[in-house]
């Protein structure tokens, strides 16, 4: 839930500054309006809200008591394992990785974690460890947030572009994945979680 928390300001900046811009850029203005109701729309974040509000009424609980809520939810977790390799196809599907084309994206990706991960440290270390005394779950949280790939949406809005920055954006954020993957197991050594 510390991840969830630290995540919020990233769902927030892609969908009220992120995805707008990229509007601006490929189709012109949208609304505030339009914006928010994209926002309410979103699949993703229908489902959080609906997770919100079912733990606020104590629906969890009920589920649990029953054999079919129980059954309900079992099924919701093996759907929810089943979404990260349809992820990983999908980019897989999309990656289009060449000897001459992927200088780029790697420099693109190295620059990147060279301010992203001091950053993230320093950030973790200064404001959340020590400014707000926050436990080191959430220090690890924003290191996360540090590391992830760009977010996914940027291809979506690239419809009339050349295909070579087509490329490279999917390669960069296919790539990125791969150096999350790697740099992801070791979040823990620097910031270990907390016993009890």
């Amino acid at each position: 839930w510390r991840f969830g928390i630290i995540d919020l300001g990233q769902v927030l900046f892609v969908f009220f500054v992120l995805v707008p811009g990229l509007k601006r850029l490929s189709t012109g203005a949208t609304s505030f309006r339009e914006t928010l109701l994209g926002f309410l729309k979103t699949p993703v974040i229908l489902a959080i809200l609906a997770g919100l509000l079912a733990g606020q009424i104590g629906l969890n609980n009920l589920f649990a008591e029953s054999s079919i809520g129980e059954s309900l939810l079992e099924t919701l977790r093996l759907i929810g394992s089943m979404t990260t390799p349809l992820v990983a196809i999908a980019i897989g599907y999309e990656l289009q990785l060449r000897a001459g084309e992927i200088g780029r994206p790697l420099r693109t990706i190295a620059v990147r974690l060279l301010i992203w991960v001091p950053a993230g440290v320093a950030f973790s270390l200064l404001v959340v460890g020590r400014l707000l005394n926050l436990d080191p779950a959430f220090q690890a949280a924003v290191l996360t947030m540090a590391i992830l790939p760009p977010p996914f949406v940027i291809p979506l809005f690239m419809p009339n572009a050349e295909e070579a920055d087509v490329n490279f954006v999917v390669n960069a954020l296919t790539l990125a994945i791969l150096v999350t993957l790697v740099a992801y197991p070791l979040i823990p050594a620097l910031f270990p979680p907390a016993v009890g």
